[in-house]
């Protein structure tokens, strides 16, 4: 086990927890002291900013420190676990993930074809974590992953289109950015059973995206939406173990 891979993982969880408590607390309604209207506490927005930089730098400097471990394979294969623990908790995640789709169906329109995405979203991610060594060679892993990535971009577009008559920008940024840097983790994933495998680009998005997808379980809204932030968050940081387990 790498020495610096459980830190980093600690690090992103308690830090993600404190920006979710900072998030939680800037979405709450209060009275302006002046003009006696209810608002945001925006004042905490620069707090969340610093936090999401500090995320950042400290996954660089992690990355820094692992870049003689972090080599890439010769020949490339989807991650696997190493003990009974984690293949358990990303089991738990895919449910969550899946009750958050079927939830998701009862809503009309957008919503209904976006449910429809994460319900094929946590099978497939059942079957790239769950299962390494079942027939399909390297397409059907690097097609899981793929079907994450094309449904956070159509989500990515739907949360544009949805916010983007918010005039208060961040409520809606962490979002965006949750659902951008997913899109980008489960690409880099893809990597690894497509051959084309970037370790250091891999843990970098997959911590970052769990990161933000704690971050942005804070915001208000349906709840089948920060269940989904949530199991996001939860596989991308057990995948982000498992890279860091590779062996060049």
């Amino acid at each position: 086990m790498r020495k610096n891979a459980w830190p980093m993982t600690i690090s992103t969880c308690v830090l993600g927890a404190l920006s979710m408590f900072l998030r939680w607390l800037q979405l709450q309604n209060v009275a302006d002291e002046t003009t006696g209207l209810i608002a945001r506490g925006a004042a905490l927005s620069t707090l969340v900013v610093l936090c999401i930089i500090l995320e950042a730098l400290m996954i660089g400097v992690f990355i820094f420190r692992m870049r003689g471990e972090l080599i890439t394979p010769e020949k490339p294969v989807t991650p696997r676990f190493h003990n009974l623990i984690q293949p358990g908790l990303a089991a738990l995640a895919c449910v969550l993930l899946l009750i958050a789709g079927i939830s998701m169906l009862r809503n009309g329109g957008a919503e209904r074809i976006l449910g429809a995405l994460f319900i094929l979203c946590s099978l497939a991610m059942a079957r790239f974590t769950l299962v390494k060594r079942s027939p399909g060679g390297k397409a059907l892993p690097a097609f899981c992953t793929a079907v994450v990535a094309v449904t956070m971009c159509v989500w990515l577009i739907m949360e544009y289109k949805q916010n983007a008559a918010e005039p208060q920008l961040w409520y809606f940024v962490p979002g965006i950015l949750a659902t951008a840097a997913t899109a980008m983790s489960f690409y880099y994933l893809a990597g690894y059973p497509f051959g084309r495998a970037k370790p250091m680009r891999t843990v970098f998005f997959t911590q970052f995206a769990s990161y933000l997808c704690l971050l942005t379980a804070a915001d208000p809204g349906a709840s089948s939406r920060a269940m989904i932030f949530m199991a996001l968050a939860a596989l991308q940081l057990l995948e982000s173990r498992a890279v860091m387990e590779v062996k060049g």
